[in-house]
């Protein structure tokens, strides 16, 4: 899968069809690797050819193949790996530091072939933008421009491509491309014929919902259901089988034109958030290119009435004469500049003209007046570039793409060059607001930590989107706490946080951002002008700090999540910055409402961590009883990323005469399986320490689950375990519907109970007690199947493995750190099932030790009776 941002994750860089890079890759990294591994078998016990082997990963490296590059670094290693035993070098130095030197220089062509891989696919981006880009002058037809636009997007960005008109909304399709597919043209047809498919909110024309893209990561059956005309047209749609979907609005000179639509199907590619930013950049530059097209027909009349037509074109035109002198401007590019007439402009000339403003370039290089003003003395003009604009006498800034054309006699000599300027303030700003809208709902699933995401908000807002941004969250006691807040000037955060100790803002205050929190409106200031500081200033300090943040125009919208406001997110520009507008506040509004919902989704998190580790701290049981002559060791595995309970349980308590142990698992898992293992565990305890009867504890619990509305099963295993010196000790247990414990005895493993029926299933129970008999040294391993049913790369756990990680170990202790380690490296990912293990052995050592320490306290208190 490679989305046409250029990130290519290397577990998706596997395809289904291979590439050619990827067939010549493997076959000459074979050829290589076959050749030097041949060479070195032939030198017999010379091995020093084994560090040539990782040439042959570099091939498929230099050809960009990152999935050929990754068989053979593997092939490499392991031949490398195996060379020992032609070399009869195996555990040499020389054997060891020749594998990593193999293994170092595969992971380095790796490196390679994903920079190169993902050069290659940057490049292509570029072209795109290239393509767009060498047409948007207005040089070729309307219907020529989508012709190339459309050709230049497909395959590279999707495999569909559309491009619809709206007017007056009515959507009209003005092209489509397919490719990679036999039937492309009938399918471009049929696309051509069907209804566009254009979400409501781009016909409509809202302007806060047209700066955000449509974007489906996975395109289901649901999506389109809502986009088929009928059920024919839902069976073609489906047979297109779409994977992923962006649909940007095209707009330009402040009008939309209508959508660009990227699909991807066939070459199993998805799109990210990368992909929609591009789509949104690439969707912009066709409008202006399909907008130039009917400008150029324009121009061509300009040539006979220059003057009548450029004086009613809103875009900012000036004409200049071949040493650079100022010819024409017309009224646009005087209201523009800040001047009273077209004729101020010309009178005041290119220095005039220059002192009015100062212009970066979009990479936020400072552009000197007087080199742009030789270089259009000289001739050499640039083509098309965009520059961000901002007049020295005047407040805010703008985006502008500066068009030039020279205009030379029949001898070629320059005779004069027409520049426009083309507003774009309202792309760039859009193209910045889908950025910033999308880093924010990335909040939603990049942590559950509460106080890490709400931090994290400002830091996103500032400076692209504001000076700076703060989080006010109620507290307690009723004050609006500012929780988190960043400022493009460092220096100021220490003013804005003494303002706020100083002076603190409480939920209940009229006015001001208490009231977004009881009212859910947002609050904007376009302009705070001295006069809103004094009215709003307590007493003159409070106003001498105001005056000091230097605020200019400020937003405040709530952080909501649903109906409920969890806070206030305030973003203001410093006097001398651009005033918010009407779409920055949508702009805010949104970042609230996403934010909102990350702060409150980790705030949920927390508190389901928080309930599950209580639940935890409750149903595990207290610290185990010390057992005369045997040692007992657990394992808890809970399945579930957050969970820590479960429905598998473990327990060990004193009776009358011994020990009782029990292992067992309630059907389900996570919280619903915990009220079951409670209901489980503290009824056999209680029963248990009561009674001393293993089948009659049973019957209780079984009786207990059966009560239950729903139906609820139990399996357990129930150990009586005595207190005596009797060697071997005689253990006694029922098995209901639980796996078998396992007897480890001198190196043999067998099972040992009888299976009984499981608790609370249907009918009338019957348990048969068997006796265990354990030796010095002897171990019963108690387990459930969320051990063997484990899942891996290579399937279940499995009993085998089981045995195998428990036959050799010497101890309880030895036995659960062996399984907790072989199931550690065996599990993929989370557990699916909980897992519970109780080990016990019968010692004889401690027998011995408590039987010389009751000798010694009899003999000191024979002694001091004496």
């Amino acid at each position: 899968m490679e989305s046409i941002t250029g990130r290519r994750p290397l577990l998706n860089a596997l395809p289904r069809g291979l590439s050619r890079a990827d067939w010549w890759g493997l076959a000459i990294g074979t050829a290589m690797l076959a050749s030097v591994v041949a060479i070195d078998v032939s030198q017999g016990r010379s091995d020093a050819i084994v560090a040539v082997f990782v040439i042959a990963p570099f091939v498929p490296a230099a050809l960009g193949s990152v999935f050929a590059t990754v068989v053979i670094g593997v092939l490499t290693v392991a031949a490398a790996v195996v060379s020992g035993s032609w070399d009869m070098n195996f555990g040499a130095p020389g054997y060891w530091i020749r594998n990593v030197e193999v293994v170092v220089g595969a992971a380095f062509a790796l490196v390679a072939a994903v920079a190169r891989d993902r050069a290659r696919v940057s490049s292509r981006r570029l072209a795109v933008l290239d393509s767009v880009g060498a047409i948007a002058d207005g040089s070729l037809p309307l219907a020529e421009t989508i012709e190339r636009v459309t050709e230049g997007i497909v395959p590279v960005a999707a495999d569909m491509c559309m491009i619809d008109a709206i007017h007056e909304r009515r959507v009209t399709r003005a092209a489509v491309r397919v490719h990679g597919r036999p039937n492309a043209a009938e399918i471009e047809e049929r696309l051509r014929r069907r209804p566009p498919s254009v979400p409501a909110s781009f016909v409509a024309g809202e302007r806060a919902w047209m700066r955000i893209a449509h974007f489906r990561r996975r395109v289901d059956t649901e999506d389109l259901r809502r986009m088929a005309e009928g059920p024919e047209d839902l069976r073609f749609l489906e047979s297109l089988n779409p994977r992923s979907l962006i649909t940007a609005a095209m707009t330009a000179r402040g009008r939309s034109l209508g959508t660009l639509t990227l699909v991807t199907a066939w070459s199993k590619r998805r799109y990210t958030t990368d992909d929609v930013r591009f789509a949104q950049v690439l969707a912009n530059r066709i409008a202006l290119a399909l907008d130039n097209a009917g400008l150029f027909s324009d121009l061509e009349s300009v040539e006979r009435r220059l003057d009548a037509v450029m004086s009613l074109l809103d875009e900012a035109v000036v004409v200049h004469g071949p040493s650079g002198d100022l010819l024409y401007g017309n009224d646009a590019a005087a209201r523009w500049l800040d001047f009273d007439s077209a004729e101020a402009m010309l009178d005041s000339g290119l220095e005039g003209l220059f002192a009015r403003f100062r212009m970066w370039t979009e990479a936020g290089e400072l552009l000197d007046a007087e080199k742009i003003a030789a270089r259009i003395g000289a001739g050499v003009l640039p083509r098309r570039a965009l520059v961000r604009l901002e007049l020295i006498a005047g407040q805010g800034e703008r985006w502008v793409l500066l068009s030039s054309e020279p205009i030379r006699g029949p001898d070629g000599r320059l005779l004069y060059a027409v520049t426009t300027a083309e507003d774009v303030t309202e792309l760039k700003r859009s193209e910045f607001a889908q950025q910033l809208l999308a880093r924010t709902g990335e909040l939603l699933g990049s942590s559950i930590d509460y106080r890490q995401t709400v931090r994290a908000v400002p830091q996103i807002a500032v400076p692209g989107f504001a000076d700076w941004c703060s989080v006010n969250v109620p507290s307690p006691d009723g004050r609006l706490e500012q929780v988190a807040i960043a400022h493009s000037d460092p220096d100021k955060l220490g003013l804005v946080s003494e303002l706020r100790e100083r002076y603190p803002v409480f939920v209940d205050e009229p006015g001001g951002i208490g009231e977004i929190i009881r009212s859910g409106e947002p609050l904007f200031l376009p302009e705070i002008s001295p006069q809103t500081l004094a009215a709003g200033a307590r007493d003159a300090d409070h106003l001498r700090l105001l005056e000091g943040v230097d605020m200019g125009s400020a937003l405040a919208v709530p952080m909501s999540a649903g109906a409920k406001t969890l806070g206030v997110l305030v973003f203001v520009n410093d006097r001398g910055s651009r005033a918010f507008d009407r779409d920055d506040l949508a702009v805010a509004v949104e970042i609230g409402r996403r934010a909102g919902l990350a702060a409150e989704n980790a705030r949920l998190a927390e508190e389901q961590a928080t309930v599950a580790r209580v639940l935890q701290r409750g149903l595990r049981p207290p610290e185990l009883p010390d057992m005369r002559g045997f040692r007992l060791a657990t394992m808890y595995r809970p399945a579930g990323e957050v969970n820590e309970v479960g429905g598998d349980f473990y327990d060990a308590f004193e009776i009358d005469g011994g020990w009782m142990a029990v292992v067992g698992d309630v059907t389900g898992r996570g919280a619903a399986a915990a009220s079951l293992t409670a209901l489980a565990r503290y009824t056999i305890r209680t029963a248990g320490m009561l009674t001393g009867n293993p089948s009659l504890a049973a019957s209780i619990v079984d009786e207990s689950l059966k009560r239950l509305h729903d139906l609820a099963l139990c399996s357990a295993v129930i150990l009586v375990i005595p207190d005596s010196d009797a060697d071997p000790a005689d253990l006694s247990l029922i098995v209901a519907g639980h796996p078998l414990p396992l007897l480890v005895h001198g190196g043999s493993i067998t099972e040992v109970g009888q299976t009984g029926p499981l608790l609370g299933a249907p009918g009338k129970p019957d348990w048969t007690a068997s006796s265990v008999e354990l030796e010095g040294g002897d171990q019963l391993v108690l387990y459930t199947d969320g051990v063997t049913e484990a899942c891996g790369v290579s399937g279940r756990f499995g009993e085998e493995r089981l045995r195998d990680a428990i036959a050799s170990e010497p101890d309880p202790g030895s036995v659960v750190a062996a399984l907790e380690s072989a199931l550690g490296s065996f599990a993929a990912g989370t557990p699916e099932d909980d897992a519970a293990v109780l080990a016990l052995m019968r010692s004889a050592e401690d027998r011995k030790m408590d039987a010389s320490e009751g000798a010694a306290t009899r003999t000191a208190a024979a002694s001091g009776a004496g």
